[in-house]
Protein backbone atom coordinates (compact mmCIF):
# COMPACT_ATOMS: atom_id res chain seq x y z
CA UNK A 1 0.00 0.00 0.00
CA UNK A 2 1.39 3.39 -1.03
CA UNK A 3 1.35 6.32 1.41
CA UNK A 4 1.50 9.98 0.41
CA UNK A 5 4.73 11.49 1.71
CA UNK A 6 3.97 14.74 3.49
CA UNK A 7 6.59 17.51 3.28
CA UNK A 8 7.83 18.76 6.66
CA UNK A 9 10.33 21.53 7.33
CA UNK A 10 12.35 20.61 10.43
CA UNK A 11 14.62 23.27 12.00
CA UNK A 12 16.50 21.62 14.87
CA UNK A 13 19.23 24.14 15.69
CA UNK A 14 21.76 21.27 16.10
CA UNK A 15 19.90 19.88 19.12
CA UNK A 16 20.77 16.23 19.88
CA UNK A 17 17.14 15.32 20.54
CA UNK A 18 16.23 17.09 17.34
CA UNK A 19 18.51 14.81 15.33
CA UNK A 20 16.88 11.75 16.90
CA UNK A 21 13.48 13.23 16.20
CA UNK A 22 14.44 13.84 12.55
CA UNK A 23 15.58 10.25 12.05
CA UNK A 24 12.38 8.97 13.65
CA UNK A 25 10.18 11.02 11.33
CA UNK A 26 12.08 9.79 8.28
CA UNK A 27 11.53 6.25 9.55
CA UNK A 28 7.81 7.02 9.66
CA UNK A 29 7.98 7.76 5.93
CA UNK A 30 7.80 11.56 5.96
CA UNK A 31 9.58 13.81 3.45
CA UNK A 32 11.74 16.01 5.68
CA UNK A 33 13.51 19.20 4.70
CA UNK A 34 16.11 19.45 7.44
CA UNK A 35 17.99 22.66 8.22
CA UNK A 36 19.78 23.88 11.35
CA UNK A 37 19.11 27.62 11.53
CA UNK A 38 16.56 30.37 11.00
CA UNK A 39 18.68 31.80 8.17
CA UNK A 40 18.59 28.50 6.24
CA UNK A 41 14.85 28.05 6.79
CA UNK A 42 13.75 31.56 5.75
CA UNK A 43 14.03 31.17 1.94
CA UNK A 44 12.30 27.78 2.09
CA UNK A 45 9.17 29.43 3.50
CA UNK A 46 9.01 31.70 0.47
CA UNK A 47 9.69 29.25 -2.35
CA UNK A 48 8.57 25.75 -1.31
CA UNK A 49 5.29 24.01 -0.46
CA UNK A 50 5.17 22.63 3.08
CA UNK A 51 2.58 20.55 4.92
CA UNK A 52 4.05 21.14 8.38
CA UNK A 53 6.76 23.20 10.09
CA UNK A 54 8.66 21.86 13.13
CA UNK A 55 11.11 24.20 14.78
CA UNK A 56 13.05 24.42 18.02
CA UNK A 57 12.71 27.72 19.82
CA UNK A 58 16.21 27.38 21.30
CA UNK A 59 19.51 28.24 19.63
CA UNK A 60 19.90 29.23 15.97
CA UNK A 61 16.56 27.69 14.98
CA UNK A 62 14.73 30.75 16.42
CA UNK A 63 11.35 29.06 16.28
CA UNK A 64 9.39 32.06 17.55
CA UNK A 65 10.82 34.35 14.85
CA UNK A 66 10.34 31.62 12.24
CA UNK A 67 6.64 31.39 13.14
CA UNK A 68 6.22 35.15 12.68
CA UNK A 69 7.89 34.92 9.26
CA UNK A 70 5.83 31.90 8.17
CA UNK A 71 2.55 33.70 8.92
CA UNK A 72 3.59 36.57 6.63
CA UNK A 73 4.31 34.35 3.59
CA UNK A 74 1.64 33.44 1.04
CA UNK A 75 2.73 29.79 0.82
CA UNK A 76 2.93 29.16 4.59
CA UNK A 77 0.51 31.57 6.26
CA UNK A 78 -1.91 28.66 6.88
CA UNK A 79 0.67 25.88 7.25
CA UNK A 80 0.56 24.21 10.70
CA UNK A 81 3.52 25.22 12.90
CA UNK A 82 4.74 23.25 15.90
CA UNK A 83 7.39 24.65 18.22
CA UNK A 84 9.72 22.39 20.23
CA UNK A 85 11.86 23.21 23.24
CA UNK A 86 14.13 21.53 25.78
CA UNK A 87 14.40 24.64 27.95
CA UNK A 88 13.30 24.53 31.59
CA UNK A 89 11.24 27.69 31.17
CA UNK A 90 9.68 26.49 27.89
CA UNK A 91 6.12 26.48 29.28
CA UNK A 92 6.42 30.12 30.32
CA UNK A 93 7.77 31.14 26.92
CA UNK A 94 5.08 29.10 25.18
CA UNK A 95 2.38 30.79 27.24
CA UNK A 96 3.66 34.23 26.27
CA UNK A 97 3.85 33.33 22.59
CA UNK A 98 0.32 31.88 22.54
CA UNK A 99 -1.02 35.38 23.24
CA UNK A 100 0.51 36.75 20.03
CA UNK A 101 -1.59 37.08 16.83
CA UNK A 102 0.84 34.96 14.78
CA UNK A 103 0.96 32.05 17.22
CA UNK A 104 1.93 28.47 16.46
CA UNK A 105 -0.59 25.63 16.17
CA UNK A 106 1.04 23.55 18.90
CA UNK A 107 3.82 23.80 21.47
CA UNK A 108 5.85 20.77 22.60
CA UNK A 109 8.21 20.58 25.55
CA UNK A 110 10.62 17.71 24.94
CA UNK A 111 11.15 14.79 25.49
CA UNK A 112 8.01 13.43 23.76
CA UNK A 113 6.49 9.90 23.94
CA UNK A 114 6.22 8.08 20.62
CA UNK A 115 2.42 7.73 20.85
CA UNK A 116 2.04 11.51 21.13
CA UNK A 117 4.30 12.01 18.13
CA UNK A 118 2.25 9.68 15.93
CA UNK A 119 -1.11 11.13 17.11
CA UNK A 120 0.15 14.66 16.65
CA UNK A 121 1.32 14.04 13.07
CA UNK A 122 -1.92 12.33 12.16
CA UNK A 123 -4.12 15.14 13.50
CA UNK A 124 -2.02 18.08 12.27
CA UNK A 125 -1.53 16.84 8.71
CA UNK A 126 -4.74 14.84 8.38
CA UNK A 127 -3.33 11.48 7.19
CA UNK A 128 -1.76 8.49 9.01
CA UNK A 129 1.96 8.87 9.41
CA UNK A 130 3.01 5.37 8.34
CA UNK A 131 2.07 1.66 8.51
CA UNK A 132 2.05 0.13 11.98
CA UNK A 133 5.21 -1.86 11.30
CA UNK A 134 7.10 1.43 10.83
CA UNK A 135 5.76 2.67 14.17
CA UNK A 136 6.93 -0.51 15.82
CA UNK A 137 10.35 -0.07 14.23
CA UNK A 138 10.43 3.50 15.57
CA UNK A 139 9.73 2.27 19.10
CA UNK A 140 12.54 -0.26 18.81
CA UNK A 141 15.19 2.03 17.26
CA UNK A 142 14.45 5.16 19.33
CA UNK A 143 13.61 4.04 22.86
CA UNK A 144 14.99 7.29 24.28
CA UNK A 145 12.18 9.20 22.64
CA UNK A 146 9.61 6.49 23.27
CA UNK A 147 10.32 5.87 26.95
CA UNK A 148 10.95 9.43 28.15
CA UNK A 149 7.68 10.92 29.29
CA UNK A 150 8.60 14.33 30.65
CA UNK A 151 6.67 16.12 27.86
CA UNK A 152 3.24 17.61 28.16
CA UNK A 153 1.77 17.72 24.70
CA UNK A 154 -1.86 18.41 23.91
CA UNK A 155 -2.45 18.03 20.18
CA UNK A 156 -5.62 19.55 18.75
CA UNK A 157 -8.59 17.23 19.31
CA UNK A 158 -10.70 17.99 16.25
CA UNK A 159 -12.84 15.40 14.50
CA UNK A 160 -13.16 15.28 10.72
CA UNK A 161 -16.45 17.25 10.60
CA UNK A 162 -14.89 20.17 12.47
CA UNK A 163 -11.88 20.12 10.18
CA UNK A 164 -14.12 20.01 7.11
CA UNK A 165 -16.18 22.92 8.43
CA UNK A 166 -13.06 24.96 9.04
CA UNK A 167 -11.82 24.09 5.56
CA UNK A 168 -15.19 25.16 4.10
CA UNK A 169 -15.02 28.47 5.98
CA UNK A 170 -11.50 29.11 4.70
CA UNK A 171 -12.65 28.24 1.16
CA UNK A 172 -15.58 30.68 1.41
CA UNK A 173 -13.23 33.35 2.73
CA UNK A 174 -10.85 32.79 -0.17
CA UNK A 175 -13.77 32.94 -2.62
CA UNK A 176 -14.84 36.24 -1.08
CA UNK A 177 -11.30 37.57 -1.40
CA UNK A 178 -11.23 36.42 -5.02
CA UNK A 179 -14.53 38.18 -5.77
CA UNK A 180 -13.20 41.32 -4.10
CA UNK A 181 -10.09 41.08 -6.21
CA UNK A 182 -12.26 40.71 -9.35
CA UNK A 183 -14.26 43.80 -8.36
CA UNK A 184 -11.03 45.74 -7.84
CA UNK A 185 -9.78 44.51 -11.20
CA UNK A 186 -13.02 45.64 -12.88
CA UNK A 187 -12.66 49.07 -11.26
CA UNK A 188 -9.05 49.21 -12.42
CA UNK A 189 -10.16 48.37 -15.98
CA UNK A 190 -12.80 51.11 -15.79
CA UNK A 191 -10.22 53.62 -14.57
CA UNK A 192 -7.87 52.57 -17.36
CA UNK A 193 -10.63 53.03 -19.95
CA UNK A 194 -11.32 56.51 -18.54
CA UNK A 195 -7.62 57.31 -18.76
CA UNK A 196 -7.65 56.12 -22.38
CA UNK A 197 -10.55 58.46 -23.15
CA UNK A 198 -8.75 61.35 -21.48
CA UNK A 199 -5.64 60.52 -23.46
CA UNK A 200 -7.64 60.55 -26.70
CA UNK A 201 -9.03 63.98 -25.78
CA UNK A 202 -5.54 65.24 -25.07
CA UNK A 203 -4.30 63.73 -28.31
CA UNK A 204 -7.03 65.65 -30.16
CA UNK A 205 -6.11 68.83 -28.28
CA UNK A 206 -2.48 68.29 -29.16
CA UNK A 207 -3.38 67.78 -32.84
CA UNK A 208 -5.41 71.01 -32.80
CA UNK A 209 -2.51 72.88 -31.21
CA UNK A 210 -0.19 71.29 -33.71
CA UNK A 211 -2.38 72.60 -36.54
CA UNK A 212 -2.41 76.07 -34.93
CA UNK A 213 1.36 75.90 -34.62
CA UNK A 214 1.65 74.93 -38.28
CA UNK A 215 -0.61 77.83 -39.22
CA UNK A 216 1.54 80.19 -37.17
CA UNK A 217 4.66 78.83 -38.84
CA UNK A 218 3.09 79.40 -42.26
CA UNK A 219 2.25 82.95 -41.22
CA UNK A 220 5.81 83.44 -40.06
CA UNK A 221 7.06 82.18 -43.41
CA UNK A 222 4.83 84.79 -45.02
CA UNK A 223 6.25 87.47 -42.74
CA UNK A 224 9.77 86.38 -43.60
CA UNK A 225 8.87 86.73 -47.26
CA UNK A 226 7.56 90.24 -46.58
CA UNK A 227 10.71 91.09 -44.67
CA UNK A 228 12.93 89.79 -47.45
CA UNK A 229 10.95 91.81 -49.96
CA UNK A 230 11.34 94.85 -47.70
CA UNK A 231 15.08 94.26 -47.54
CA UNK A 232 15.18 94.16 -51.33
CA UNK A 233 13.22 97.40 -51.41
CA UNK A 234 15.65 98.87 -48.92
CA UNK A 235 18.59 97.89 -51.07
CA UNK A 236 16.90 99.35 -54.14
CA UNK A 237 16.13 102.48 -52.18
CA UNK A 238 19.76 102.77 -51.11
CA UNK A 239 20.89 102.36 -54.69
CA UNK A 240 18.34 104.92 -55.82
CA UNK A 241 19.51 107.22 -53.05
CA UNK A 242 23.07 106.95 -54.20
CA UNK A 243 22.01 107.74 -57.76
CA UNK A 244 19.93 110.58 -56.46
CA UNK A 245 22.88 112.03 -54.54
CA UNK A 246 25.05 111.70 -57.56
CA UNK A 247 22.52 113.41 -59.84
CA UNK A 248 20.91 115.81 -57.42
CA UNK A 249 23.67 117.12 -55.20
CA UNK A 250 21.93 120.45 -55.20
CA UNK A 251 19.00 119.09 -53.23
CA UNK A 252 20.59 117.76 -49.99
CA UNK A 253 17.69 118.67 -47.71
CA UNK A 254 15.15 116.73 -49.73
CA UNK A 255 17.49 113.79 -49.96
CA UNK A 256 17.97 113.79 -46.18
CA UNK A 257 14.21 113.70 -45.71
CA UNK A 258 13.94 110.85 -48.16
CA UNK A 259 16.66 108.94 -46.35
CA UNK A 260 14.96 109.55 -43.00
CA UNK A 261 11.68 108.25 -44.38
CA UNK A 262 13.32 105.15 -45.77
CA UNK A 263 15.16 104.51 -42.50
CA UNK A 264 11.87 104.88 -40.62
CA UNK A 265 10.30 102.31 -42.89
CA UNK A 266 13.27 100.04 -42.36
CA UNK A 267 12.98 100.40 -38.58
CA UNK A 268 9.31 99.45 -38.77
CA UNK A 269 10.17 96.41 -40.84
CA UNK A 270 12.81 95.41 -38.28
CA UNK A 271 10.22 95.73 -35.50
CA UNK A 272 7.85 93.54 -37.50
CA UNK A 273 10.64 91.00 -37.89
CA UNK A 274 11.44 91.00 -34.13
CA UNK A 275 7.76 90.67 -33.18
CA UNK A 276 7.33 87.78 -35.61
CA UNK A 277 10.42 86.07 -34.23
CA UNK A 278 9.14 86.43 -30.63
CA UNK A 279 5.75 85.03 -31.65
CA UNK A 280 7.43 82.05 -33.32
CA UNK A 281 9.56 81.32 -30.24
CA UNK A 282 6.45 81.48 -28.00
CA UNK A 283 4.58 79.04 -30.23
CA UNK A 284 7.55 76.68 -30.33
CA UNK A 285 7.78 76.80 -26.50
CA UNK A 286 4.07 75.94 -26.20
CA UNK A 287 4.60 73.09 -28.66
CA UNK A 288 7.46 71.62 -26.58
CA UNK A 289 5.42 71.91 -23.35
CA UNK A 290 2.49 70.08 -24.93
CA UNK A 291 4.78 67.31 -26.19
CA UNK A 292 6.20 66.86 -22.65
CA UNK A 293 2.66 66.70 -21.20
CA UNK A 294 1.64 64.11 -23.79
CA UNK A 295 4.75 62.01 -23.06
CA UNK A 296 3.99 61.99 -19.30
CA UNK A 297 0.37 60.99 -19.88
CA UNK A 298 1.39 58.16 -22.22
CA UNK A 299 3.88 56.91 -19.57
CA UNK A 300 1.10 56.89 -16.95
CA UNK A 301 -1.18 54.90 -19.27
CA UNK A 302 1.66 52.47 -19.98
CA UNK A 303 2.18 51.93 -16.22
CA UNK A 304 -1.55 51.40 -15.71
CA UNK A 305 -1.64 48.86 -18.55
CA UNK A 306 1.33 47.00 -17.05
CA UNK A 307 -0.43 46.98 -13.66
CA UNK A 308 -3.56 45.61 -15.34
CA UNK A 309 -1.60 42.87 -17.07
CA UNK A 310 0.10 41.92 -13.75
CA UNK A 311 -3.24 41.85 -11.98
CA UNK A 312 -4.77 39.72 -14.78
CA UNK A 313 -1.90 37.24 -14.56
CA UNK A 314 -2.32 37.01 -10.75
CA UNK A 315 -6.04 36.36 -11.21
CA UNK A 316 -5.37 33.60 -13.69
Amino acid sequence: MEFLAKRILFVDGDEKSGREFETALRELNYNLVHVSSFEEASPILTHEHLDLILAFTDGPAKGFELTELARKQIKTKKTPVVLLSLAKDAEQKFSTHKARPNRANAYVKLPVPTEDVVDWIEQMIGLPAAPQERVDTFKTQFPSLHEKSGAQFNPPNKDMDVLLNELQEELEKERGEKMQFKDELTLLKSNLAEKDRELLKRDKLFEDLKKDSQTAQNELIGLRSVFEEAEQKHKRAQNALREYYRSKIELPEKLENKVASLESELAELVQVKDASKAQLESLMGQNRHLQEMLGKEKEKVKQLKELLESATRLLQ
